[in-house]
């Protein structure tokens, strides 16, 4: 995970104006949050956070619905008001995800962190994997 934040760390710095970082889930977003802000080893250092702090302004997805324009709405402002730009951190099939314009400067680069697989235990995955197994033809039998 660190090395997914110095990469990120990387980006900020060569990304001009708008970078969205997309991660498979909330709780995914959330630990690596969490882990780059705890990743200074000393305490003269900076932890990654901080690090992408000082390329970017930095914004995260909120998962309630009440703070998501005010958050987006500061973002597109500070893309147009601070040259260093800003870092969005949002999830896959999220609420930034799903029909809001980043064009131009407003997301000039993407990273896709990891793929939103569904989770295994979900009700209708487990309902459609066993309809598919209970269709599935043995080898050397006809239809």
């Amino acid at each position: 995970m660190l090395e997914l934040g110095n990469t990120i760390v990387n980006f900020t710095r060569l990304v001009p104006h708008g970078l969205l970082v997309f991660f498979p889930s909330y709780s995914i977003l959330e630990e690596s949050l969490d882990k780059w802000r705890n990743s200074a080893v000393s305490e003269s250092s900076l932890s990654v956070w901080d690090r992408i702090g000082q390329q970017k302004q930095i914004f995260v997805e909120p998962r309630g619905r009440a703070d998501f324009k005010a958050v987006v709405d500061e973002y597109h402002r500070t893309i147009t008001d601070n040259p260093k730009g800003a870092v969005f951190f949002a999830v896959c099939r999220g609420k930034v995800s799903e029909g809001i314009d980043f064009s131009n400067d407003k997301g000039r680069a993407v990273v896709i962190t990891g793929l939103p697989f569904p989770p295994t235990k979900d009700p209708k995955i487990v309902l459609k994997k066993s309809i598919l197994d209970e269709t599935v033809v043995p080898p050397g039998e006809q239809v």
